[in-house]
């Protein structure tokens, strides 16, 4: 869809953590900036996105390109900014419209978990557990976002709109719409996949195994992908607990984490129930907050 920039631009957001209230034309009347519109600050791909963008701030910095991050909304916002996972600028909307009038599209309960099956997803939560990014559940956890990318004066270079949670406009595209594509360097830009680890714990549970010979394979599969963070801290994995243990550390300390769908959160399959969907076959779909 195209964008009337008069009337985005005259949707007002709000600073964080300021409050401060602008207009969004005010961010490219005098020079070219590049809008991420997130989808929720506790959303892990999106914090996955935000720490992305990080390895080309430098260089839209040096040709004077303005990075700025804007939420549907404050919940969450402290501990965005107090992981520092963006190095911008930081907006929520006033008005969900501008969400809307932008065309980014709102899922429903059952869409955005189909959604987080897409490989791009996939990927995504998965690159996003071996950085250790984490999520939480506070916000709208429906809305999808995108991107504007600006010229100084309001004229439009490229208007991105998410087709999924993980669905990112990439650093090459970027640099490449601002006509920076000699300052893209793929070691360190490219938006890759990190190595991960094999979790040396257990094996998942026998009804989980169960899954494989029926209509549930993807999940038994995606269930399956045990993944281990190493972090810094003493101990490992311990292996006289079942699957799903998270080893307690001291306080203050990190140390080994390991994932698997047991340990995730019941938080989609409270919304489920909460929606009157059924849930017969999604009940145990349990996301730790990569929504």
């Amino acid at each position: 869809m195209s964008v009337d920039v008069a009337t985005i631009g005259a949707q007002k957001v709000k600073g964080i953590p300021n409050g401060e209230s602008l207009e969004l034309k005010s961010l490219w009347q005098d020079q070219n900036v590049l809008v991420i519109f997130f989808r929720r600050w506790g959303c892990m791909l999106c914090r996955l996105w935000a720490k992305e963008l990080g390895e080309i701030a430098p260089v839209l910095k040096k040709h004077n390109i303005k990075l700025v991050g804007v939420g549907v909304e404050d919940a969450g916002s402290k501990e965005f900014v107090d992981g520092k996972y963006f190095d911008g600028e930081l907006f929520y909307v006033e008005d969900l419209a501008t969400y809307q009038k932008l065309g980014f599209k709102r899922f429903n309960t059952v869409s955005i978990v189909t959604s987080l099956f897409w490989k791009q997803s996939r990927d995504a939560i998965f690159k996003g557990r071996g950085m250790g990014l984490g999520g939480d559940l506070k916000g709208d956890w429906v809305q999808t976002g995108g991107a504007l990318l600006v010229e100084k004066g309001g004229n439009v270079l490229k208007h991105f709109v998410q087709t999924g949670p993980g669905d990112h406009y990439s650093n090459q595209d970027i640099l490449k719409t601002f006509g920076l594509e000699h300052e893209y360097n793929a070691d360190t830009m490219a938006n890759k996949k990190t190595e991960e680890k094999e979790c040396t714990m257990l094996s998942p549970r026998p009804w989980l195994m169960t899954l494989r010979d029926r209509a549930l394979a993807p999940i038994h599969t995606i269930w399956t992908e045990r993944r281990c963070k190493q972090t810094r801290g003493p101990g490992g994995p311990n292996p006289t607990r079942g699957p799903g243990h998270v080893p307690s550390v001291p306080s203050g300390e990190e140390g080994p984490v390991c994932y698997d769908a047991l340990s995730l959160s019941l938080s989609l399959s409270t919304a489920l129930m909460r929606h009157n969907t059924s849930h017969n076959t999604l009940h145990q779909i349990n996301m730790n907050a990569t929504i």
